[in-house]
């Protein structure tokens, strides 16, 4: 490798610093989507399971975990992907997620 090469990878900026950050609303609307995501998709495989008896057990958990993965590739950059009441309060007992957007999480998961 060339001394110009190494000084390029030396001096390339470190993208995993670079964190995008939504304002409230758009963190809610991030959580809303996602959690609509994963109860569309998962309870929509429950439904054909039990409708047309053509998916079993393993393949509703495997549509759920799909659901899941999707909505997690939509919300997680944006909101962190909760999706639930209870990981939004833990994270903020925990974690050092905000307690002024516990609220407004909570009410764009249940929504």
């Amino acid at each position: 490798m060339s001394r110009a090469a190494i000084a390029e990878v030396e001096e390339a900026p470190d993208k995993a610093n670079n964190v995008y950050t939504a304002s409230l609303a758009g963190q809610c609307l991030a959580e809303f989507v996602g959690t609509f995501i994963v109860i569309l998709i998962g309870d929509g495989a429950v439904a054909a399971a039990v409708m047309t008896n053509q998916l079993d057990g393993w393949g509703v958990a495997m549509m759920w975990g799909l659901a899941v993965t999707f909505g997690i590739y939509v919300a997680g950059p944006v909101s962190g992907a909760h999706f639930n009441p209870a990981v939004t309060i833990t994270m903020a007992v925990f974690r050092d997620f905000p307690r002024n957007r516990i609220l407004p999480f909570i009410l764009s998961q249940i929504a």
